[in-house]
């Protein structure tokens, strides 16, 4: 998918330096016909959320990505059951990291695991264009690990403050000890 619709809307800067240094340029040279600005756009839609980073050396090399169709097409979760290597002939090897079963989805993650849920979604949702959903990002304590929790600020408790709902970017916290209630606006 290219996610254009979202892509203009949400992200106008990146929209406008596509028509001025991709489209125009190619307009400019008399490239046009041969690459019409919805092909570009597209190309480029399918470029920003399919690709996949090489991994190249850090210095004599720059940035590079590529698609790989059968890889792009799995879908993320937070405790996804893939691990995916990227060898130095940059071909790609996906590994299972645990037992999938006949009919199962093949995960893989996006991003590093290490972020709390209020971090992980709105990167999501802001670089993929969608909302996770899965058991970790949907578990208030996140499977158990707590890494999203605060600790309540009332005298003597102590206990984690989680989100009411973690998959609704406006709700409040409560702790899981007092049931005080944090505000959002507290919590960011």
């Amino acid at each position: 998918m290219d996610h254009n619709e979202d892509r203009e809307i949400e992200h106008p800067d990146i929209w406008n330096f596509e028509k001025e240094f991709i489209i125009s340029f190619l307009q400019k040279f008399k490239l046009g016909q041969r690459f019409p600005e919805e092909k570009i756009r597209r190309a480029a839609g399918i470029l920003a959320t399919n690709a996949t980073s090489l991994e190249l050396p850090a210095t004599g090399y720059g940035r590079g990505t590529a698609v790989f169709p059968t890889y792009a097409m799995m879908n993320h979760s937070c405790m996804c059951n893939t691990k995916t290597v990227i060898n130095e002939d940059h071909s790609i090897q996906v590994i299972a990291q645990a037992p999938i079963k006949a009919g199962q989805e093949i995960t893989n993650q996006y991003m590093k695991a290490d972020k709390p849920t209020i971090v992980r979604r709105p990167f999501l949702r802001e670089k993929w264009f969608f909302d996770c959903c899965c058991g970790r990002c949907s578990d208030p304590t996140e499977r158990g690990s707590h890494l999203s929790s605060l600790l309540c600020h009332k005298v003597k408790c102590g206990g984690p403050v989680v989100p009411s709902n973690p998959v609704d970017y406006q709700s409040d916290w409560v702790c899981m000890s007092c049931e005080a209630v944090t505000c959002l606006d507290r919590v960011q």
